[in-house]
């Protein structure tokens, strides 16, 4: 696929769809400072260049269903294979189960390597 080339005002684009996610013509067009017509031409071209996969929801899960959120912190001393494994052998003793700690490992390494971009 051809790259293409981002000039400010695409950047502005996909930075406002990044923050606000679907977004009407003329709102976003607001908010990039550019009429709607060629707004919406360079999102569609945006879209088709494969920089936008989808949008998403955040849902309130508090309305959904009761739960407490819990941070936790696992720090390994290396990434290696024998490491995360161990760490596995260790939960799979206690109350959660190897394949919760591996969803949670997994949500963690996408959390870290799609963090926001800002320009």
């Amino acid at each position: 696929m051809k790259k293409l080339g981002l000039d400010a005002t695409d950047i502005r684009i996909l930075s406002a769809v990044q923050q606000h996610g679907q977004l009407s013509k003329t709102k976003l067009a607001e908010l990039v400072n550019l009429s709607p017509t060629p707004c919406w031409a360079r999102l569609d071209r945006l879209k088709a260049g494969g920089y936008i996969r989808g949008y998403h929801a955040e849902l309130a899960l508090e309305r959904i269903i009761d739960f407490t959120q819990v941070v936790v912190t696992v720090s390994l001393s290396s990434h290696r294979k024998a490491e995360f494994d161990r760490f596995e052998g260790y939960i799979e003793g206690s109350e959660i189960s190897a394949s919760l700690a591996r969803q949670f490992l997994h949500f963690l390494m996408c959390k870290i390597c799609t963090s926001r971009i800002s320009f």
